[in-house]
């Protein structure tokens, strides 16, 4: 893939990353997936790839909302606090169960996020997000 060499899921729900790291490789083949259930070792890990700048690579984030202890919400905020470095290289999709209209505003009024994604993951409304953020880079590359 061209535009992120990495994936990553945020998911409390094992049975949820496993579909996720499916569809993912039903839409784009072998690519390199990471998973986390705990929010915690998922922004550990994102800080620690920062570490060294030329050898950073890309993320799309794939984030649950609603999780134990620290919910998406606050992972959201967590992520704000970070070295733009950091933030430079990631592309977040919200991943919910939740069906609820304010859930999904809520998440496309925040700057990072660029698509909110209703659970269950599938490889349509994976390539709908992708689709978007190729739409979304090619605009910046070439405004009007």
């Amino acid at each position: 893939m061209n535009i992120h060499e990495q994936f990553i899921i945020i998911d409390d729900d094992t049975t949820s990353t496993l579909i996720g790291k499916y569809m993912i490789r039903q839409v784009l083949g072998e690519i390199d997936i990471l998973t986390f259930t705990e929010v915690e070792k998922g922004i550990d890990y994102l800080k620690s790839t920062i570490i060294n700048p030329e050898k950073a690579i890309k993320h799309i984030l794939l984030l649950d909302i609603n999780m134990p202890f620290i919910s998406g919400w606050d992972a959201l905020n967590i992520i704000n606090k970070l070295d733009d470095g950091i933030k430079n290289l990631l592309t977040i999709f919200m991943l919910s169960s939740s069906i609820d209209p304010k859930d999904k505003q809520r998440a496309m009024d925040h700057p990072l996020v660029k698509d909110y994604i209703e659970k269950p993951l599938t490889a349509l409304k994976l390539n709908t997000s992708l689709n978007k953020l190729i739409l979304i880079s090619k605009t910046l590359a070439n405004p009007v």
